[in-house]
């Protein structure tokens, strides 16, 4: 990737694990120069001093925080407005850190919320970032094939290993 300048989007960039990516990507995770820009998108506002991300490093990324992203209530239209408005460069994002949650005391509804806002979030970054190469999506914490309503099945045989 030497000489490829790439941009890291990390929405829900202020919860446990999006926090975590982007300390890591700020630490120059996988390697140094690997990322020239990490923008982090949170819905809460947030202060930069108050993120406890490693900034003002010679090294680091150029780091971009945006609040107010709010995937619950946007369509991929005011979504898309947001980001091409606040997020600088938002046309050469090259990878996406997903990690936005919103918990909801019926699971359907949840599943429907969540479902949305991805389809939101990837829907506007379709318009916008021609350079997108990359998504993470984290799945299995919340069971998130039964909130999606993919089949699958559990076999009862264990798995061994032939040599």
């Amino acid at each position: 990737m030497a000489g490829k300048s790439n941009h890291a989007l990390v929405f829900g960039a202020s919860g446990n694990v999006g926090w975590g990516v982007v300390d890591q990507l700020l630490s120059n995770y996988p390697a140094p120069g690997i990322f020239s820009q990490v923008t982090a998108l949170v819905n809460r506002p947030l202060k930069l001093e108050d993120s406890c991300w490693p900034i003002g490093q010679a090294t680091s990324p150029e780091l971009q925080l945006v609040s107010g992203v709010n995937l619950v209530e946007g369509t991929v239209e005011s979504i898309a407005d947001l980001l091409r408005s606040k997020v600088k460069d938002i046309e050469n994002v090259t990878h996406v850190f997903y990690f936005v949650y919103k918990s909801e005391p019926d699971p359907k509804e949840e599943a429907r919320v969540t479902r949305r806002m991805l389809e939101v979030a990837l829907s506007a970054l379709n318009h916008l970032s021609p350079r997108l190469e990359f998504i993470v999506f984290p799945s299995g914490t919340k069971v998130s094939r039964l909130q999606f309503d993919v089949e699958y099945m559990v076999s009862d045989e264990r798995y061994t290993e032939s040599s």
